[in-house]
């Protein structure tokens, strides 16, 4: 299921940033190509950000069902409400909240400002030297082709208008959301400890001790339980592995379009004697 799981999120996640993905390759090339250290480490961090909040959007997409079976049985409790859970999740939703309108007024606030200030990209496409180069974008861009102009610097403005106003917004929620869920569990195994605790092992009554175990492995089992769809949702999601994996995968991929794409340009252009 796992497997299944990741091949529909990379198939989602590359379908849809791969203009965007493809550009920021194509201009870590031309970084790299240029000796320009510290606009290749930007890009790789753009990169790698994109990777994240897309494959998280995947998740969301994908198994949105269970993430929020997943919240609805956090909320719910068979032995009483754990200690400073109400408390706890307050703090949450408060977080929650305060990041999701942050990262939509910051994200798209530089998209608009990148739309308007870069000034030093048009400068250069004005002298003819930005071939390739696409202004304007709040992701840097590079093409073997030149696209800056409509509808296609259009059509990449609004990719990476949707995936900075809703994309990732969302992605950071799923941060969020996973510190919440850890603590969480982590507060019912403290409650499961306090039951245990609680359990007098030298008392005369076999029956109620057995009871109360019996209590205890019901609850141990929910944690457990609690734990795999844990895992298997937002943990997956955020799993370095899964995401180290997919962005070399693409990586590699768009490497080699950039530079088929650029060998069959220099072959179809014919340069001046």
């Amino acid at each position: 299921m796992d497997l299944i799981l990741f091949l529909k999120c990379a198939s989602l996640n590359f379908g849809f940033s791969l203009p965007m993905l493809v550009g920021l390759v194509g201009h870590f090339y031309k970084s790299v190509e240029g000796q320009l250290i510290s606009a290749a480490i930007y890009d790789l961090s753009y990169i790698i950000i994109a990777l994240m909040a897309s494959s998280g959007a995947s998740i969301g997409f994908l198994r949105g069902n269970k993430v929020m079976e997943l919240f609805e049985n956090l909320n719910i409790h068979t032995y009483r409400t754990p200690e400073k859970f109400n408390v706890i999740k307050l703090k949450i939703e408060k977080i929650t909240t305060f990041v999701y309108y942050y990262c939509i007024t910051i994200s798209v606030s530089m998209m608009f400002m990148s739309h308007i200030l870069d000034s030093d990209c048009y400068k250069r496409k004005n002298k003819g030297q930005a071939s390739g180069y696409v202004c304007g974008q709040i992701i840097p861009a590079w093409f073997p082709i030149e696209i800056d102009y409509f509808p296609w610097k259009h059509l990449l403005w609004l990719i990476n208008f949707i995936e900075a106003a809703y994309i990732i917004p969302k992605m950071n929620v799923f941060f969020v959301s996973y510190y919440g869920c850890v603590i969480l569990i982590i507060n019912r195994i403290e409650h499961l400890k306090k039951m245990l605790k609680s359990i007098d092992v030298h008392g005369k009554d076999i029956s109620l001790i057995k009871q109360e175990f019996k209590k205890c492995f019901i609850y141990y089992s929910e944690i457990h339980r609690l734990t795999d769809d844990f895992n298997s949702t937002i943990g997956f999601a955020i799993s370095t592995s899964q995401n180290a994996l997919l962005g070399s995968l693409i990586a590699v991929m768009e490497y080699q379009v950039v530079m088929v794409i650029k060998k069959i340009r220099n072959i179809f252009i014919c340069k001046p004697m």
